[in-house]
């Protein structure tokens, strides 16, 4: 979806009155693409927490990601930490579902189809 929803007729509107590339992209293109942005980034966001171990043998003894992080916390026992770690995520991702209900096409963005599309 994304780049394919742009109406080009706003963007070629845009170029007709005299706008440049960058404010086309600023007050056209990257309005209209802007949930597809967000919801891209929480996919990958969200999958990016699930590999704990593609983290562990990319990374290695090195260095501990986010994952490993979390995952040897939890190994060990709860703590604190732990508990605030979670409601944090939880919010950061209540906040992007809402703002993407709010200001998104979320039934197109959950894949449901208009009767028309059929």
């Amino acid at each position: 979806l994304g780049f394919s929803s742009i109406d080009r007729s706003l963007v070629e509107a845009a170029a007709t009155m005299g706008a440049d590339d960058r404010t086309v992209f600023r007050t056209i293109v990257m309005p209209m693409i802007l949930p597809y942005l967000v919801s891209g980034y929480a996919f990958a966001f969200v999958l990016s927490l699930n590999e704990y171990i593609v983290a562990y043998m990319t990374v290695g003894f090195t260095m501990e990601t986010l994952p490993i992080k979390i995952f040897n916390a939890l190994r060990y026992g709860y703590t604190p930490t732990m508990a605030s770690v979670s409601i944090f995520f939880v919010i950061i991702a209540t906040i992007v579902f809402g703002l993407i209900a709010r200001f998104g096409d979320l039934p197109r963005l959950l894949g449901a189809m208009n009767s028309g599309d059929r």
